[in-house]
This record gives C-alpha cells, sequence and structure tokens, in this order.
C-alpha cells in the first residue's frame, strides 16, 4: 500500500511539475477553455461554501492578459484558479471528516 501511495504521489508530482494542462501555444481557444475550467472549479467550491478569495482575482488578472493579447499569460493564471478551486475542494472534503477527530468524547 505504501509503495502504491508513493508511486502515485510521485507521478502527481512529475504531471504537475509540467504544467500538463497548459497548451505550448496558447490562443483564443485554450485560453477560453481553461477559463471554463478555471469558473467550474469556483463555482463548484463556492457551492460547497469554501470558495477561496483569491480565486476571483487570478482569473480576473487573466482576463486583462487575455485582452492584451497575452494568451500564454492568461491560460497559466486560469490553470492556477483552477488549481485554487480544487484545492478549495479538497480542503473542504477534509474539513468535514477532521472535526471529528477533535471532538470531546
Amino acid at each position: 500500500m505504501t509503495r502504491k501511495l508513493w508511486i502515485v504521489s510521485a507521478a502527481t508530482i512529475v504531471c504537475s511539475g509540467l504544467n500538463v494542462g497548459t497548451a505550448l501555444a496558447a490562443d483564443q481557444a485554450a485560453y477560453d477553455a481553461a477559463c471554463k475550467a478555471a469558473e467550474a472549479a469556483r463555482q463548484s467550491a463556492a457551492e460547497m461554501r469554501y470558495e477561496w478569495n483569491t480565486i476571483k482575482p487570478l482569473m480576473e488578472k487573466a482576463g486583462v492578459a487575455a485582452q492584451a493579447g497575452d494568451y500564454e499569460r492568461a491560460v497559466k493564471l486560469c490553470d492556477e484558479a483552477r488549481k485554487h478551486g480544487e484545492a478549495a475542494m479538497a480542503q473542504a472534503k477534509h474539513e468535514s471528516e477532521a472535526w471529528k477527530l477533535s471532538a470531546v468524547r
């Protein structure tokens, strides 16, 4: 079990370092897809009442970069916003169970 966990962790680290979700030659379509994914993650976190306050500013900066034609930066910012949304959801799930460990019995 420990070996499987280590392999999954190593694969996750390698893939996250490669920026798998970021297109090499970012364009309007790549920005739209990244922005849509970020918005979906933000909405899911908001539905869980655990939206981080860093997500919207990242998405706003991405919009400004896209309007300036810097789609590569816009995609990176949207990917970062998506990661924040996913982390917020993971934190919400963790916190929903973690309180039970600190409750007085």
